[in-house]
């Protein structure tokens, strides 16, 4: 009897000893998921009061928390573009694509980038992607869209 329960106590302290890395890896990444949501909730506020370079330092900390988070990428780049800020608009623009390639919206912003920048071939491309494979947008709306461009 005693050697199984020497037995049952090696088992479970070997799957403790497994177990314990894991939970500490999943509080971990709670704890950079509320802190990401923490600093959305702040960066969103400091831009209401118009502390646009708050706002932007607080979304690049939360989007280093939680890389693969399309509304924090998003909404960094609208916040620069809200000011005025077209080429620091481009990486986050680009990176909420890459999460997100069907969000027609983040298309149009960034093509409207790229021709403010002077780049207007790319910026139309971006701007009409129903000629790419799987475009977001049909060709009579993107027609609409681009119209002026």
């Amino acid at each position: 009897m005693r050697a199984i329960v020497r037995l049952m106590s090696v088992k479970l302290t070997q799957w403790g000893s497994l177990l314990f890395p894991l939970v500490l890896v999943f509080l971990c990444a709670c704890d950079r998921a509320r802190e990401a949501e923490r600093l959305f909730a702040a960066a969103q506020e400091a831009e209401k009061a118009g502390q646009l370079e708050v706002a932007a330092d607080l979304y690049h900390r939360a989007a280093g928390l939680k890389p693969h988070d399309f509304d924090l990428h998003y909404q960094a780049a609208l916040l620069y573009l809200r000011a005025g800020h077209f080429p620091e608009a481009e990486a986050p623009l680009r990176k909420a694509i890459a999460l997100r390639p069907d969000f027609g919206p983040a298309h149009l912003n960034l093509g409207a980038v790229l021709l403010q920048q002077g780049k207007k071939e790319e910026g139309r491309k971006e701007s009409d992607p129903p000629r790419r494979a799987g475009g977001w947008m049909s060709g009579a709306a993107s027609k609409a869209v681009t119209r002026g461009w």
